[in-house]
């Protein structure tokens, strides 16, 4: 009994911790190689970012999270293009997204905790629902707290990490946080394909504004190099690929048969 208590702690409470803890400690090595050659700082660099990726799955292991390979790819090519596609000219990619990703890397934990809370109080509401309307109409409250909370305690992780590594990318990697936090609720409950669509369309919006911006014709330039540009860019294709997933979510999470046992931890 104790030691299943203790294997449960370790999956909810110390898990979800390990992904920050990691870049943490990769930043670290990072700093202490600050005057070493560009080749030994290139490989600490990607040992840091390959050890911080492995670990991502570990700590959503306190969610009945089915295969879904297709929201995993979707979601880290979305967050290459997220971190790189922003960076102010002459920034190097190894070394110029370290504040976004101690932040999103500090959000894995309240995500998988909101999750949670989201999980078990829609489905303590449905055992004490008299109806389906009754549920709908309790549960998408709850599904707007649950995004708005992560949404809130995001923004501080990145005002934090920012003021520690020096990132300006704000408002465009919590855009990213939130639509990859839309899409871990809808996967968690067996939506896993309108999770994927979801981001798959968010890398289109941005891929199309990155790649045709430097096409634009004179006429259109003001518009092309002003609104879809980096750091603008990557937050609008967010910011409208999670408008879509909320709106889905707001739907399909309000229905009972989304709230089954497995798909909502005790």
């Amino acid at each position: 009994m104790r030691a299943s208590a203790a294997q449960r702690f370790a999956a909810r409470g110390a898990l979800p911790l390990l992904p920050a803890a990691l870049c943490s400690v990769a930043l670290g090595a990072l700093a202490l190689t600050r005057d070493a050659s560009p080749s030994l700082r290139h490989t600490v660099a990607v040992a840091g970012a390959v050890t911080v990726l492995m670990a991502v799955p570990c700590a959503l292991r306190a969610l009945p999270l089915p295969r879904a390979r297709a929201v995993a790819l979707w979601a880290c090519l979305l967050t290459g293009l997220v971190l790189f596609s922003g960076r102010p000219p002459g920034t190097h990619a190894a070394f110029g997204v370290s504040g976004a990703v101690l932040g999103l890397s500090l959000g894995v934990a309240p995500a998988v905790w909101c999750a949670r809370w989201f999980a078990v109080r829609a489905r303590r509401r449905l055992a004490g629902s008299a109806s389906l309307e009754e549920f709908a109409a309790g549960v998408r409250p709850l599904l707007a707290a649950a995004v708005a909370l992560f949404g809130c305690v995001l923004l501080g992780a990145l005002f934090a990490a920012r003021a520690v590594a020096g990132d300006g990318s704000l408002f465009a990697v919590a855009a990213l946080g939130v639509l990859l936090f839309t899409a871990l609720l809808l996967t968690a409950h067996g939506f896993g394909t309108a999770a994927a669509t979801g981001l798959a369309a968010a890398c289109a919006l941005l891929s199309a504004a990155v790649f045709a911006a430097p096409l634009a014709v004179p006429s259109a330039a003001p518009v092309a190099g002003g609104v879809w540009t980096a750091p603008a860019a990557p937050a609008l294709a967010c910011a409208v690929a999670e408008l879509g997933l909320l709106a889905y979510a707001l739907r399909v999470l309000a229905g009972a048969s989304a709230h089954h046992r497995a798909a909502a931890p005790a």
